[in-house]
């Protein structure tokens, strides 16, 4: 990521008189966490709290991976819940890698500033999902749960360091495949057909109406698929059989308040419309 974001600025300098499309790969907060040590320093581990380990009542059997990618790491048990003193390790580094990220993103962004680009120039940070720190006894991503499926998206328009910055949020709507047909809208180009839209009329207006549910995928191997989506309250989740789309398994989780919820509702009646 150190590299990444060296190559970046370096980039910058050479294009700096020219249009242009720059992606950034970062990888981190990935595991492993093994940011430099001044970023853990950032941190006490001890001020970390527990997440509950408690798994939602009626979840699906296969709705929860069983984290192998973590357990692929030395010092990680093949079975069974993490104890405290490791799970406070892991949350400490996740932060560290956190804190990291956003010192390469920092260097990217003063470039900018710098070379005078953001005046003409639009920022998208995005993930490609969101990330389990020992929520429900769980780690890593690979899921439908909310925590899982939801990501950072944070647009950062034209603009120059002297004006005033305005933060603004929106409670629209969006999913990651939205990304590309907004930079092509911005850009005035025409685009191949996609799954996705532009953003933009959201970005110009943040309350602007826009869809009422966004989708996400999920499978389990080769014969199951999870469908999920959300209106920003409720997220509706059918695991089905691949082949014939039968319905085997449906989750019914709200969300008004928490990334988390505790209770599969899906089957009471109180919920059917």
């Amino acid at each position: 990521d150190g590299r990444v974001s060296k190559y970046a600025v370096e980039t910058l300098h050479k294009i700096k008189d020219d249009k242009f499309l720059m992606l950034i790969g970062l990888s981190k907060p990935h595991l492993p966490f093994n940011a430099p040590k001044k970023y853990w320093d950032l941190y006490d581990k001890n001020d970390f709290k527990i997440p509950s380990r408690k798994k939602p009542e009626g979840v699906y059997r296969l709705a929860l991976s069983p984290w192998g990618e973590l357990k692929g790491y030395h010092g990680i048990p093949k079975k069974g819940d993490l104890n405290d003193d490791l799970t406070r390790d892991l949350i400490h580094g996740y932060h560290a890698s956190i804190s990291y990220i956003d010192a390469q993103v920092g260097k990217v962004m003063k470039t900018l500033e710098a070379l005078d680009l953001r005046k003409n120039t639009m920022i998208i940070f995005m993930s490609d999902h969101g990330y389990k720190i020992g929520e429900y006894a769980s780690w890593c991503k690979q899921s439908n749960m909310e925590i899982d499926v939801r990501v950072p998206l944070i647009v950062s328009r034209e603009t120059s360091y002297k004006k005033r910055i305005t933060n603004k949020t929106s409670d629209a709507l969006v999913e990651n495949v939205d990304i590309f047909p907004t930079l092509v809208d911005l850009c005035g180009l025409e685009g191949l057909k996609s799954d996705g839209k532009s953003i933009l009329p959201i970005i110009n207006k943040p309350n602007k109406k826009w869809d009422k549910a966004a989708y996400s995928v999920y499978g389990r191997g080769k014969k199951i698929i999870g469908c999920t989506t959300t209106d920003g309250d409720w997220r509706y989740t059918e695991w089905r059989n691949s082949a014939t789309n039968e319905i085997l398994e449906a989750e019914l989780y709200e969300h008004k308040k928490s990334l988390l919820s505790y209770t599969n509702l899906s089957g009471n009646k109180k919920y059917v419309s």
